[in-house]
């Protein structure tokens, strides 16, 4: 699924997890479409951005020291956020909203769910690796 790859009908629900270095990680769960061969799916924070990671839960993701995790999606931010925001545009940085594509994703959206649940769905072609 990385690297060149559809992810159709490919949707998460995340849940604020863990409050690290003053910002919320969050764990996903109830996968559907190819988020389904995964165990795990978190939202992290890496300094600079949000980021989308499947194979590492929240807390595997802070703990791990070589960074080395399969980046799925990402929302560009600053330093001063604390979560990650599903009302702003995938590049949530002032002045530079227009940079990305006006969705809270690269390449997904995000939609809030009761307040403190986020659903991750994925209806097109993305390319990290």
């Amino acid at each position: 699924m990385l690297g060149n790859a559809n992810c159709n009908n490919c949707s998460a629900i995340c849940d604020k997890t863990i409050f690290h270095e003053g910002r919320w990680y969050y764990d996903c769960q109830n996968f559907t479409g190819d988020f389904t061969q995964y165990n795990d799916i978190s939202i992290v924070w890496d300094g600079w951005d949000w980021l989308l990671v499947v194979g590492n839960s929240a807390q595997e993701y802070i703990d791990q020291t070589d960074y080395n995790y399969n980046l799925v999606d990402a929302q560009y931010s600053t330093s001063e956020t604390v979560c990650i925001d599903p009302d702003a545009t995938s590049v949530d940085i002032p002045g530079e909203e227009h940079y990305g594509p006006q969705t809270a994703l690269i390449n997904g959206s995000l939609e809030c769910l009761d307040g403190q649940d986020w659903v991750f769905r994925y209806d097109s072609r993305f390319s990290w690796s």
